[in-house]
């Protein structure tokens, strides 16, 4: 992300950027705020802390471009990866400012998130290209409905 947030206007630094997230979708759209325009580009911010973002703001593991130095900084060792989004969000709202994730506005990277926290055994795969479909059916383990 450095290299893009070195050309944005007005600042010749952004290093309290961890992570440019590539699959601007919803939350960004709804709650996001427009941070910078790089070309045709809008480089758009949602807090940490967001009641209805959060995780776009802070750590998701959604395609992105990482500051593989500030991830270090947050990370812990001993956290499994839904850990390290969780608790890692939360350090960033600790610690907003220090720590900052934007989005790109249009999304660069089209996805379609078909599995949720909140419904472990459920996956949903509306609006996915039909590739995409196969191959994550032929990888879907037994006991998903």
């Amino acid at each position: 992300m450095s290299g893009q947030c070195a050309s944005l206007p007005g600042s010749d630094h952004h290093g309290d950027v961890v992570r440019g997230e590539l699959t601007a979708g919803t939350c960004l759209d709804l709650h996001g705020r427009v941070v910078a325009q790089v070309g045709r580009c809008e480089v758009v911010r949602v807090e940490p802390f967001d009641r209805h973002c959060s995780f776009h703001g802070g750590m998701t593991f959604s395609p992105a471009l990482w500051n593989r130095a500030l991830l270090r900084e947050l990370l812990e060792p001993q956290w499994d990866l839904w850990a390290m989004e969780r608790e890692g969000t939360k350090k960033m709202a600790r610690f907003w400012p220090r720590f900052r994730s934007v989005g790109i506005r249009p999304a660069p990277i089209l996805r379609a998130h078909g599995l949720y926290h909140a419904q472990p055994n459920y996956a949903c795969f509306q609006g996915m290209a039909k590739e995409d479909l196969e191959a994550c059916l032929k990888i879907l383990s037994e006991g998903y409905k």
